[in-house]
């Protein structure tokens, strides 16, 4: 049976009794007890907040990111080894004024990308290589084009999923 993806990339083998333990807490790996070695790891997620550039519109923002840009980054994704490319546009709508004021928060970002690795291996490696580097350069510069690069925001993170119905 394959490994089945749960959240935050976590992967286990569902027909082992030692995945239910793994999930509650309760797992102790054994070697010749109940379970055999399951293969488990935490995707390595990159998040970019995006600002549109000053010359651009929202429309000619959002069109150029989700029709260039969008279609640049998936021609890329096996020499970078991605394995997933999720683009959030901001809508325009009174509730992030509503969101933001209790907060005290700055004004909205214009989207965010997600991308994700299978690990931070595979990420190393993929920029490692020429044409992983010339993918990553090809990248930036078409971000230049349409992103406000001083005022976005770049980090890895580690998912925690406490609400998932």
């Amino acid at each position: 049976m394959r490994p089945r993806k749960f959240n935050a990339g976590l992967r286990i083998n569902p027909s082992r009794k030692c995945a239910r333990q793994f999930l509650t807490g309760q797992f102790k790996f054994l070697p010749g007890k109940n379970c055999s070695p399951i293969y488990y790891s935490y995707m390595l997620k990159f998040i970019y907040c995006v600002r549109r550039h000053p010359s651009k519109s929202p429309e000619a923002f959002r069109k150029y990111w989700l029709e260039n840009h969008g279609p640049l980054v998936r021609s890329f994704a096996k020499t970078l080894r991605a394995k997933r490319y999720v683009q959030s546009h901001t809508l325009d709508t009174p509730l992030n004024a509503a969101a933001q004021q209790p907060r005290g928060s700055k004004p909205a970002y214009d989207g965010i990308t997600e991308l994700w690795w299978d690990n931070a291996e595979d990420l190393i490696a993929a920029l490692s290589s020429p044409e992983g580097q010339a993918a990553n350069k090809t990248l930036a510069e078409d971000e230049a084009r349409f992103c406000d690069l001083p005022n976005c925001s770049v980090f890895f993170t580690e998912e925690h999923t406490i609400l998932d119905y």
